[in-house]
């Protein structure tokens, strides 16, 4: 039996938007997990992608400024869904 196996991946959009919910700046976030500010920002705006031993970090991190798994999948979905959304829709503008 062939079974659908569907891995987690992080996306630096759900990371921003975690942050800003649990009112941290990407300083702080960057300072607590040992990753330079800019390279977290390039993250977090998708410009890089995140490795898994970045990816574990910021988990981790995450963890730490009190960011739960339930709400990194329901970020995940959101994100997922709003960005969908504006390609079902013929829009060109990016999801931020």
């Amino acid at each position: 039996m062939n079974k659908l196996k569907e891995e987690f991946q992080l996306r630096g959009k759900v990371v921003r938007l975690a942050r800003e919910i649990q009112d941290t700046k990407c300083m702080e976030l960057a300072r607590l997990i040992e990753i330079d500010s800019d390279f977290l920002t390039k993250m977090e705006r998708e410009e890089r992608t995140i490795s898994k031993r970045n990816e574990i970090k910021i988990l981790r991190g995450l963890r730490i400024i009190g960011v739960t798994d339930s709400q990194l999948v329901a970020l995940t979905l959101i994100v997922n869904y709003s960005e969908s959304e504006v390609i079902e829709n013929g829009n060109t503008e990016k999801f931020n």
